[in-house]
């Protein structure tokens, strides 16, 4: 009898976009489990094998980031990322409809460290948890997997980031504090005065490129929305 795993766009996949984005509701009811794993910084020799997603979240201007962020930092990357993986249990359906097996779907997850040293935006500690889509596999054998517009941080960046409160979230964070990034356009690297943003600017918006100029849109829109 032909088994048909059920893909929707690859579940695996979906669990992977769900973590950056706005939707997690549905993995409440998943079985899902979440495990440490090695810090980035000490697998360069690994493959690395690089993805693109679909966000969610369309803003790029500094007044679309700011309305969807639930804080706004200056920061500095203090730790490495470190892995988690999240194993799901996925349904193997038969040509009849009917489900007959399961597989093991495992997605990689990192959380990064950083030194807050600015806050524009709401209110946070002085150091923060920052989530991302991808990591290293311990086993070696699926290598780094790295989404192409939100690479791993590196210790000693700084960056204007644009974060939402994942705090909470029944899988990635059920008893921490935890945030991931609006979208790469919600991802400023600092470069002297000089900043840039990740994210693909297709429309060829004008971004801020001076840290003054980011930081004045950024404290003038906040006020607007009384953040």
């Amino acid at each position: 009898m032909k088994k048909i795993v059920l893909t929707v766009v690859s579940i695996s996949l979906i669990i992977g976009i769900i973590s950056i984005m706005l939707f997690y509701q549905e993995q409440k009811h998943r079985e899902n489990r979440s495990n440490l794993f090695v810090a980035t910084s000490d697998v360069a020799d690994l493959p690395l094998n690089a993805s693109s997603v679909t966000w969610v979240s369309n803003a790029m201007t500094i007044d679309q980031l700011v309305l969807e962020s639930d804080i706004v930092v200056r920061a500095r990357v203090a730790e490495a990322p470190i892995t988690r993986v999240i194993s799901s249990e996925l349904p193997v359906w038969d040509e009849n409809g009917n489900i007959v097996d399961t597989v093991i779907s495992e997605v990689f997850f990192s959380d990064t460290a950083f030194e807050v040293l600015e806050t524009y935006v709401g209110k946070v500690p002085t150091k923060i948890l920052v989530m991302q889509t991808g990591g290293v596999d311990p086993t070696g054998l699926r290598g780094i997997e790295e989404i192409t517009d939100d690479p791993f941080y590196k210790i000693g960046e700084e960056y204007i980031l644009f974060l939402v409160d994942i705090s909470g979230d029944p899988v990635h964070a059920p008893d921490r504090q935890l945030y991931r990034i609006v979208n790469p356009f919600g991802r400023y690297r600092i470069d002297g005065i000089t900043v840039s943003s990740y994210g693909q600017n297709l429309r060829s918006i004008q971004l801020p490129t001076d840290i003054g100029e980011l930081e004045n849109q950024i404290i003038q829109f906040a006020q607007e929305y009384n953040k």
